[in-house]
């Protein structure tokens, strides 16, 4: 996602105000409501006392995929034949925390330089070595190239000719790759140039399904990841380009598998539990609420059981440091498996250098920025990460405990089921600024013995005849673990 201001004068000042009030809401926001408490340690003043134990285990049902096949990264690697350390290192890292996917570019100049002229050798190495690592590739296929749209406008495509670049990929990678995205954040005038065209957006994406479902049927077509804001929002309303491409293409719902959205939130700043108002003119929802509202509009079009991917997601640490772009990660993870969203890309693995004009551009990473080969290290988020698969990893989720403990608005309680051993798994955490909460849990019926452990999959406590397990949830993701 890009902060871009384009389209008319009065679109340009809307924005431009809404940014700038944002930004005043903001200051005021990290000068009173930052959380810096360390990890794993309380606010005595502000805790809230533990509910009397009740029965919570009730009604456990496991939905959705395992979270290891959720969990993904939303990559920039080399995929051409040279050598690669950074390629390797990467794949290598991905693999030891347990990812399974990521998305990545197949580039249409790469793949088609010249009119029906195919180069697979750019990116068959990266694919090759995927499949070597056991990760799904989830293609991302884009941008304009200049022999297509010599005129720079990428209205001016003809979708049957782009369509032509997408039956080739699905062709050339059938039974290989399972997914293809059909452009990036067609939305934004940044990835669609000279701005966002719903109505082309929807004919090159027709014209793509029919042809990637000609060369290879099973082949899944994925709906081009959303930003959260673009230069309609403000009038229109979050996720509103899909609903322009609907106004112009009523049957468009017959030719997507997958809708994907990117909920950055506010600048990139806030929390995912945090809904902030701009002078009582406009309100940037939280996570769950951006998720449900992709939902409402699916709903709308007759698409309720459409999955949801979020193909991009992520906070940069420029400002809110290390330690919150981490529990950030995992607390969004959880809120989008708890909502049904089924594939999660973490945006991104590498940090930039730090000349990006968007300062914050450079500051997504699990990995610090490489100054050479080897000189880098894995930030707090890649700990996270790697801690939710290792918790996580063969479970599915099974129940929002939060009503049944009866916490209050930002507290979080779900239960997972571990698919080989049915064990209970609780995630937990306080999202509230300064606060913390003890809840009490009962053992579930059957357990003998129970694991506390920080978002690192770090043991805390252990035991096995107390019968209830206290926590004091604060804004780092807990687990307890459950043993049979």
């Amino acid at each position: 996602m890009h902060c871009v201001l384009s389209g008319g004068a009065f679109m340009q000042k809307s924005i431009c105000t809404f940014l700038a009030i944002s930004i005043c809401v903001l200051l005021v926001f990290m000068i009173c409501g930052c959380n810096k408490n360390p990890s794993n340690k309380t606010v005595a003043s502000k805790s809230e006392p533990a509910q009397k134990p009740r029965n919570i285990w009730y009604d456990l049902n496991p939905t959705g995929p395992l979270v290891d096949t959720i969990l993904g990264e939303a990559s920039h690697m080399y995929s051409g034949p040279e050598e690669s350390w950074s390629r390797n290192y990467e794949l290598q890292k991905l693999s030891e925390a347990g990812i399974k996917r990521f998305r990545e570019t197949i580039s249409w100049k790469d793949v088609e330089p010249a009119d029906n002229e195919w180069h697979f050798e750019n990116t068959d190495t990266l694919v090759d070595m995927a499949q070597e690592y056991g990760f799904t590739v989830d293609a991302k296929l884009c941008y304009g190239v200049d022999w297509a749209e010599p005129s720079g406008n990428d209205s001016d495509i003809n979708p049957e000719v782009y369509a032509d670049y997408v039956g080739h990929v699905a062709e050339h990678y059938c039974g290989t790759m399972q997914t293809l995205e059909i452009w990036n954040e067609p939305n934004l005038d940044h990835f669609w140039k000279p701005y966002p065209d719903p109505a082309h957006y929807g004919s090159m994406l027709i014209a793509s399904y029919i042809a990637a479902k000609t060369a290879c049927p099973d082949i899944k077509i994925v709906f081009g990841g959303l930003s959260s804001f673009d230069n309609e929002t403000l009038i229109l309303g979050f996720w509103n380009f899909l609903d322009r491409v609907w106004k112009a293409h009523p049957d468009i719902g017959n030719y997507f598998d997958i809708f994907a959205i990117h909920p950055y939130t506010l600048l990139q700043f806030t929390a995912p539990e945090v809904s902030l108002s701009v002078d009582d003119m406009f309100t940037w929802p939280d996570f769950e609420t951006m998720i449900g509202m992709a939902k409402d509009q699916l709903s709308k079009m007759g698409l309720a059981s459409m999955p949801i991917w979020e193909t991009e997601f992520g906070w940069p640490s420029l400002y809110i440091g290390d330690e919150d772009q981490a529990a950030y990660l995992a607390r969004a993870l959880l809120i989008s498996i708890k909502s049904g969203v089924e594939v999660c890309h973490w945006y991104t693995f590498w940090d930039g250098d730090g000349t990006n004009t968007t300062p914050t551009e450079d500051y997504f990473g699990l990995f610090t920025y490489p100054a050479g080969e080897g000189e880098t290290s894995p930030k707090e988020a890649y700990y996270v990460l790697k801690g939710m698969h290792e918790v996580l990893g063969r479970s599915r989720f099974a129940a929002d405990l939060s009503p049944r403990l009866l916490l209050p608005a930002g507290v979080y309680a779900l239960a997972f089921l571990d698919k080989d051993t049915g064990a209970v798994i609780f995630a937990g955490w306080d999202s509230r600024t300064g606060y913390s909460t003890e809840v009490a849990l009962p053992f579930p019926e059957n357990a003998t013995g129970y694991q506390l452990l920080n978002d690192h999959n770090d043991v805390i406590q252990e035991g096995d005849g107390d019968k209830i397990v206290r926590v004091i949830l604060n804004k780092h993701v807990q687990y307890v673990k459950f043993e049979d």
